[in-house]
């Protein structure tokens, strides 16, 4: 709490217009920005690679004079995102928003403490819900593929954090698969199941058959897991 509340008075002190100019402000003021410069542009790459420096350099100065919240630097990438949502900056790229929340997804999904779980062989039998390390997102640009960044549409996402390799793996998923894993997210399984077969017109036992395979891979993931 404390190293936040240096932080922000820091932000204050070096960009209040009340702060007299001289060497010393100059070069603080240089190697607060090049912090955050560095912090950001590493965290958005893709993004970076397509915005204008004078643009993001200008916005990283009203990001700053805001002062950031979290006293874990990791962090900053996420509130300067959501600075960017809140006061509609860059909207010259109406992926924005789904570009950034793609890349900030990959940095805390691999940050997140995990506790260790046991995987146990799936059946309908079990309670499930969705484990911290899955997240699903509805998506209007194509940004998960390099290609696709500008290509808009309705796109479903998982992204989740793969134990075996220590890395992050994206999949486009079915919008049926997402709304029952949306479901899943506030509910039982079989009331999941439920909705799914209200939906599609299909027998419950239909819709177990459709799911058993993927939802079996899910929990392998951990993607899923018991309650």
């Amino acid at each position: 709490m404390r190293e936040r509340e240096d932080q922000k008075m820091l932000m204050q002190t070096v960009f209040s217009p009340e702060t007299k100019a001289g060497p010393g402000l100059a070069i603080q003021k240089s190697l607060v920005l090049h912090r955050f410069h560095e912090v950001i542009s590493h965290a958005f790459p893709l993004w970076y690679a397509r915005v204008e420096e004078e643009a993001f350099v200008t916005s990283l100065y009203t990001f700053m004079k805001q002062g950031a919240q979290s006293h874990q630097i990791w962090k900053t990438p996420d509130e300067y995102r959501k600075f960017v949502h809140t006061e509609q900056l860059f909207r010259e790229m109406p992926y924005v928003d789904d570009l950034l929340w793609f890349e900030w997804i990959e940095v805390a999904l691999i940050m997140r403490h995990y506790s260790p779980v046991e995987v146990s062989t799936f059946s309908y039998d079990k309670a499930y819900r969705l484990s911290e390390s899955g997240v699903l997102k509805n998506l209007n640009f194509k940004v998960f593929e390099t290609d696709g960044i500008e290509q808009s549409g309705t796109y479903h996402l998982l992204a989740y954090y793969d134990f075996d390799t220590d890395s992050v793996f994206f999949r486009e998923i079915s919008e049926v698969l997402m709304l029952f894993l949306e479901t899943l997210h506030h509910s039982s399984v079989s009331e999941a199941i439920t909705v799914i077969a209200e939906l599609s017109e299909s027998t419950e036992a239909e819709v177990m058959a459709f799911f058993e395979d993927t939802l079996a891979e899910l929990l392998t993931l951990r993607v899923m897991e018991e309650r």
